[in-house]
């Protein structure tokens, strides 16, 4: 059976605005996706003690998106928005899918109702001493991990994919 699905392009825009002293400033940019043939949209509560919010890998499965480089498969934008009104989200991007096997790890702290965006399942944890802070090809998020601050909090998840 083929599938019934149309890639369609996603538009992602970020935008700021504010009036300061009298003078309007700010900025938007929009960025067209093109080819999106998959979504994966969740709305998840966090614990105080942590929670795996979506693991990757090179074969796909329940739960599970793909880490391919090219071609379908390949995860082309992360939004992850902390629903809170008041507790931080600490986000962790990890190599490994158990936390305490990972060798390489980066986190973000998402204040009350703010976002973080990822181009895709690439990073680097590297060092003072490396010289041009590059991602190395094998450097690919294989779990992300929120713990809340002092209280569970709802996030929302937005990934999608060629």
């Amino acid at each position: 059976m083929s599938s019934k699905v149309v890639a369609a392009t996603l538009s992602a825009t970020i935008a700021e605005g504010i009036t300061l002293n009298g003078i309007a400033r700010g900025s938007s940019t929009t960025v067209d996706i093109a080819s999106i043939g998959e979504v994966f949209n969740q709305i998840t509560s966090i614990t105080t003690s942590g929670t795996n919010i979506v693991q990757f890998a090179s074969e796909k499965g329940a739960g599970v998106l793909s880490t391919a480089s090219s071609g379908a498969g390949t995860v082309e934008y992360i939004r992850i928005t902390n629903l809170d009104d008041t507790n931080y989200v600490d986000i962790t991007l990890s190599d490994h899918i158990t936390p305490g096997s990972a060798a390489n790890l980066c986190s973000f702290r998402v204040t009350a109702g703010k976002s973080i965006v990822l181009g895709g399942v690439s990073f680097a944890t590297e060092d003072d001493s490396d010289a041009d802070n590059s991602i190395a090809a094998s450097d690919t998020i294989a779990n992300i991990r929120g713990i809340a601050d002092s209280a569970a909090c709802d996030i929302e998840v937005f990934i999608v994919s060629l």
